[in-house]
């Protein structure tokens, strides 16, 4: 006589959904100084920067801005900054 097999236990609590790239602050960013930590931001299908700035890589098409500990420069500052909204006028 075959046995037969249990049925799937129910999970007792929903699965942990990993969280996305930690954002970074601005603050400490400062032209000449040292970076406090690396920035990425990703990229669109056209190449252009796209999202918020992180500190991990996000996945897909990305560049990495800054280096911990490298300089900051106008064009990091310029980088990391989120545009202005559309809308504001």
């Amino acid at each position: 006589m075959a046995s037969k097999d249990p049925a799937p236990a129910e999970p007792s609590e929903p699965a942990e959904v990993p969280a996305g790239p930690e954002l970074v602050s601005l603050v400490g960013f400062e032209v000449g100084r040292p970076a406090p930590s690396d920035v990425f931001r990703a990229l669109d299908r056209d190449g252009q920067l796209d999202g918020p700035a992180v500190a991990t890589h996000p996945g897909g098409g990305a560049i990495q801005i800054v280096v911990a500990g490298a300089t900051v420069t106008d064009g990091v500052i310029r980088a990391i900054t989120p545009p202005a909204s559309v809308n504001e006028a």
